[in-house]
């Protein structure tokens, strides 16, 4: 019984986090910036304005509902599955921060193509998001099927260690 109750808490904290994700992605907030403003994409000489439209999108996507999804797998656990679910919340604030701040526009195929970030940081944070959902699904599929071990985990950035600016990206603000 217990084995189902993570099943449904790791099944329900997926879907929120991978609608939150691509709820977020810039080419999505793009398009529907677009739509909402009558712009072709293709109009270069009113690119900011829809970016701005983009960005307020982006930005007033609700964390919420991942951060009660979050809270399930929390009590549900195991630990390192839960430092999981916690690295995922902290993404996802990291993805609204940026939204705020106007660093939206590096995007995922930015990132994954290898282009530089605009800043020299060389981090994304939706890049960063997708790989702790991924590593979040590998381990919760080897839990709940009894292995011991996971699969290495994914690291589709080639970084080593998250940069983050502590000031800007806690989810205990």
């Amino acid at each position: 019984m217990r084995r189902q109750h993570q099943r449904d808490a790791y099944a329900a904290f997926l879907t929120e986090a991978n609608a939150f994700l691509s709820k977020t992605l810039w080419g999505n907030c793009a398009q529907q910036a677009s739509s909402q403003l009558g712009i072709s994409l293709r109009d270069e000489a009113r690119r900011q304005e829809i970016n701005r439209r983009a960005l307020r999108i982006q930005s007033e996507v609700p964390t919420e509902p991942l951060k009660l999804a979050a809270a399930v797998v929390q009590l549900e656990g195991p630990e390192n599955i839960a430092a999981i679910a916690r690295e995922i919340e902290n993404h996802a604030h990291n993805v609204h921060v940026d939204a705020l701040y106007g660093e939206a526009p590096y995007t995922l195929f930015d990132a994954l193509d290898g282009r530089p970030a605009p800043t020299g940081e060389g981090r994304n944070t939706h890049l960063d998001l997708l790989t702790a959902i991924n590593n979040f699904t590998d381990a919760a599929r080897s839990h709940l099927n009894g292995s011991k071990t996971a699969r290495r985990p994914w690291n589709l950035s080639g970084a080593r260690e998250v940069i983050t600016r502590p000031d800007l990206r806690s989810v205990d603000h």
